[in-house]
């Protein structure tokens, strides 16, 4: 750990030349790591650094303010743990000062399309942004309504943009209309026919609204497979799509299926272990290659 004669040399390095050699992204983190709330000008720092994400469209924006949100660890004196849990960003000052800091932003784009205080006019994406960033961090502070409407929000400046689907399905399961959440991930799916990731989504909520056919058709667009899809499947080892396959036949009340997708996974697992021994007889074979097998 750092003393702080140390940080103070890494800061005044960090800000030497007026940042114009430290302007990256990475080095605006760990700058804004180094600063406490008093006596470094944080607040200051992290309102240019996050005004520079929210114009550059940063989606994951949300992780690099979480990991400057820190509670005091009681079993430590001294040491600070990263907030995690909702109770932790309802107890955490500094939480509570970006979360009032976004909602200004988003206010003041709204209503002049300028940041507080600022005299330029910013293009309508970061809006968009501070709006999203808005929303994670009412999820974060287990607010799911507010978060909603935040999300819709975007939705309705920007329709196309698929992350704010992605975003409203998630929160539309934790308030457990699973159905609705399932609809609009697949109405996400659909406006961009080629993603694997978006179908692999959209069935995993399918599955989880009990909507057994409709996943199996979704899932069956990545397969290149005439026959029946669920061979495939197995053979394939799709693991996750049989575990909620399992959980959904559970929910329906019919436990014979879902002790067949259950034996299949396990049978994946016995598998594995068949091809590792088949791998160790492999490696023996080759003289050459023991000692590095052995070091991995």
């Amino acid at each position: 750990m750092l003393t702080a004669e140390q940080q103070d040399t890494l800061l005044a390095i960090l800000r030497a030349d007026d940042g114009k050699k430290f302007a990256s992204r990475g080095t605006k983190k760990v700058e804004l790591t180094l600063m406490d709330e008093a006596g470094r000008g944080f607040e200051a720092a992290f309102e240019d650094f996050a005004q520079m994400m929210l114009r550059k469209g940063v989606p994951s924006l949300c992780n690099d303010v979480c990991a400057l949100l820190k509670m005091p660890d009681t079993s430590a004196a001294g040491r600070f743990i990263l907030c995690t849990t909702t109770h932790d960003f309802s107890a955490c000052p500094r939480a509570h000062y970006c979360l009032e800091l976004v909602k200004s932003y988003v206010a003041s784009l709204e209503k002049t399309g300028k940041f507080p205080e600022g005299s330029d006019l910013e293009p309508p994406t970061v809006l968009l942004w501070a709006s999203y960033l808005l929303c994670h961090l009412l999820e974060k502070f287990g607010r799911h309504t507010e978060a909603l409407v935040a999300i819709e929000a975007c939705i309705e400046h920007t329709p196309t943009a698929l992350d704010m689907y992605l975003k409203k399905a998630k929160l539309l399961r934790k308030l457990g209309d699973v159905k609705n959440a399932a609809h609009i991930l697949d109405r996400c799916r659909a406006m961009d026919l080629q993603d694997r990731y978006l179908n692999n989504k959209a069935t995993k909520y399918l599955l989880k609204a009990d909507q057994m056919a409709e996943a199996m058709d979704r899932v069956a667009m990545f397969l290149k497979f005439d026959g029946d899809a669920q061979i495939m499947i197995s053979e394939l080892q799709v693991n996750w799509y049989e575990l909620e396959a399992a959980e959904s036949y559970v929910r329906l009340c019919k436990i014979p299926l879902a002790l067949k997708k259950l034996d299949s996974v396990r049978q994946h697992f016995c598998n594995y272990d068949e091809d590792h021994f088949d791998f160790h007889s492999f490696c023996l074979s080759r003289k050459s290659t023991v000692r590095a097998y052995l070091q991995s």
